[in-house]
């Protein structure tokens, strides 16, 4: 679905709230970026549930689309991440 058909079927629904989770999302960035903007012109509230790795600038011009983020860490070190 594109992303004017999520938003169509989301405010169909009713629903309030939309998370981008179970794969990375930030792979289809373009695709998430669109959709986040979609539904907050529409008052939809989004949740990002991701592992955290993007550039700055990306980021940026995300956030202001996104009202939450779960933000999955597997270690709590750079060695950690540097082993792996």
């Amino acid at each position: 679905m594109n992303p004017q058909e999520i938003v169509d079927k989301i405010i169909k629904r009713n629903a309030k709230i939309v998370a981008f989770t179970y794969s990375e999302p930030i792979v289809w960035y373009e695709y998430v970026f669109e959709t986040a903007r979609l539904l907050k012109e529409n008052d939809i509230k989004t949740v990002l549930v991701t592992n955290g790795y993007i550039n700055k600038q990306p980021l940026l011009k995300l956030i202001p689309y996104i009202d939450a983020m779960n933000i999955d860490l597997k270690g709590y070190n750079d060695d950690f991440y540097k082993k792996l």
